[in-house]
């Protein structure tokens, strides 16, 4: 029986975290077509529910994005 419930906590787990990861694929999407409105609510919630999970890698990604956006590299001579 115990198995059994950690089993099932851990494929619902599983699952949340692939939805998160979709969700940060489509924000980031949503970027590069300047839907900038649709794709900050996303990564707002994305990050939301990252802390949530306690997923820091992913949360952790939601932040670079920001920042890059705020402020982008300028191309390198090499």
């Amino acid at each position: 029986m115990i198995d059994f419930i950690a089993q099932t906590a851990i494929q619902k787990e599983g699952s949340e975290e692939n939805e998160l990861t979709k969700s940060f694929v489509t924000a980031k999407r949503l970027l590069k077509q300047s839907k900038l409105e649709s794709a900050f609510k996303l990564l707002s919630t994305v990050e939301r529910e990252a802390l949530e999970l306690e997923n820091f890698t992913l949360d952790g990604e939601v932040y670079s994005t920001l920042l890059a956006l705020l402020n982008p590299t300028e191309p390198t001579n090499a």
